[in-house]
């Protein structure tokens, strides 16, 4: 279990973290409400030259789309470049090219998001002859959608899942995720999914690679247990819940997962990491400043 947020020296396990895996929802925003402080928080990263990495389980935007969100909100995106967010869907087409290579039919379950990555990775999105179906987020889900998926399972086509999530966070609440069409695709079609999004490893090795990090040095920050805090522990990094999502603290007391760290909000983050990092005459220590 994490520590209490009366212990001052829980802090130290960020000291040695020179790279940060993000969620968004959740930590970054929730509904079409930027959370408070996260100008403030990407701003830390930069003055103690942290590197890091949006990620994302959330299937049904394109990257470019995910960061006019973020501007619209109000949220500072200067920083951040087109190979700095990965969404399910990116790593869902990188999955595809590495195990079922172009050209060939993939039947997607989802929405633009989806259906964008997996063609602009060389694939025809279509169910004729399909050899591959890709279930995601899909909030026109019919019956028709499910039946036609789970023949081409039936019939030999492989499955991939973008995330297992069952909900995530909206202004309005809790609401049914990728996850749960996955599990009705699985109904269907009788057959497992592989999953890429987390708390499988496959997308935090995609945010290694591109950070150029290694898990020693690399955390986790997100508002799942099951999903960020879950990958993270799996993918042998610092796990850090912050508490303004989809986890409670009480999950976190009752549950078997635990992070290394768990934070009310960014700001309480910012302070916490701000008092291992630079000392109190405001000298950071050596190898952190400005990039």
């Amino acid at each position: 279990m994490g520590s209490s947020p009366m212990t001052t020296d829980r802090w130290q396990v960020l000291k040695p973290i020179r790279n940060l895996i993000i969620d968004m929802d959740g930590v970054l925003y929730r509904g079409t409400s930027a959370l408070p402080g996260v100008n403030e928080f990407l701003d830390f990263l930069s003055d103690a030259s942290i590197r890091f990495m949006l990620a994302t389980n959330n299937s049904t935007r394109r990257p470019d789309q995910y960061r006019d969100r973020l501007a619209s909100m109000g949220i500072n995106v200067d920083r951040l470049r087109p190979d700095d967010m990965i969404t399910s869907s990116v790593a869902a087409a990188q999955y595809l090219r590495e195990h079922f290579p172009p050209p060939r039919s993939v039947y997607c379950v989802g929405e633009e998001g989806l259906e964008a990555a997996i063609s602009g990775a060389g694939y025809s999105v279509s169910a004729d002859n399909a050899s591959v179906v890709v279930a995601g987020l899909d909030r026109q889900l019919t019956y028709d959608k499910l039946k036609t998926a789970g023949l081409l399972i039936r019939d030999g086509a492989s499955f991939v899942a973008t995330n297992p999530d069952p909900v995530y966070p909206t202004q309005e609440g809790l609401v049914p995720g990728a996850g749960t069409v996955a599990v009705a695709m699985e109904a269907a079609g009788g057959v497992k999914p592989v999953v890429v999004g987390k708390p499988e490893t496959y997308i935090f090795a995609l945010c290694l690679n591109r950070l150029g990090a290694s898990p020693d040095n690399t955390a986790v920050l997100g508002d799942g247990l099951l999903t960020d805090v879950e990958g993270g522990r799996r993918a042998n990094m610092t796990t850090i819940l912050i508490l303004t999502g989809v986890s409670t603290l009480q999950d976190m007391q009752d549950g078997d997962v635990c992070p290394d760290l768990h934070v009310e909000d960014l700001p309480a983050l910012v302070a916490g990491w701000r008092s291992v990092l630079f000392p109190s005459n405001g000298t950071p220590i050596s190898g952190i400043g400005r990039r």
